[in-house]
């Protein structure tokens, strides 16, 4: 039942603000820890005491997609401005498929690198995910697939997070520079 000349929803513009303040947030930790050693008593224990609120994050994250997408298929979205190129168009349906693509991935690969490691994931410590890595850190495997999927949540969010500042710059740049209604929109009581 897609509407694709209607405006954004209100659920709509709630599920990108609130998740444009997660996932900034989870970018930023992420550049804070990216250079860290876990086990670095020099930190101050950060880490530890902040690794367990980084993982819920990242699941309310994953949850939060999903119900994105499932909004999205119900009620699509608007069409573009008219005054957008082809190749905009091309290069924002690339853009916006990478970041749902991405949002699904990192929480994914997050969870196995813990899991590969050993490490339990709750999710604010209401519930306790399994672990799918059975004997984690005591076989070869598992320090493999920790090795792999560490190399890849970092390189994804390096990914994101560049994906992200375009993503804004673009937005900024239809305000100021096109003075078309593609920010406004998404703003809360925007124009459609």
């Amino acid at each position: 039942m897609s509407n694709a000349s209607a405006k954004w929803t209100v659920v709509a513009k709630a599920f990108h603000w609130l998740m444009a303040l997660l996932v900034t947030c989870e970018l930023l930790y992420g550049l804070r820890n990216y250079s860290l050693d876990m086990y670095d008593p020099g930190d101050g224990g950060w880490y530890a005491r902040t690794i367990g609120l980084h993982k819920s994050f990242g699941l309310l994250v994953f949850a939060l997609v999903i119900l994105r997408m499932a909004w999205r298929g119900l009620y699509g979205r608007p069409q573009f401005v008219q005054t957008l190129l082809p190749w905009q168009r091309i290069a924002a349906k690339i853009s916006h498929g990478f970041m749902y693509c991405a949002l699904i991935l990192q929480p994914i690969l997050g969870y196995l690198q813990s899991a590969a490691f050993g490490t339990k994931t709750t999710f604010f410590n209401l519930f306790l995910l399994p672990n799918l890595v059975p004997d984690a850190w005591q076989r070869p495997y598992s320090r493999t697939l920790w090795r792999m999927t560490q190399d890849a949540h970092s390189l994804l969010g390096l990914a994101l997070g560049v994906v992200v500042v375009v993503h804004i710059a673009a937005a900024l740049k239809h305000h100021f520079v096109d003075h078309d209604i593609t920010l406004r929109r998404m703003l809360p009581g925007g124009t459609s």
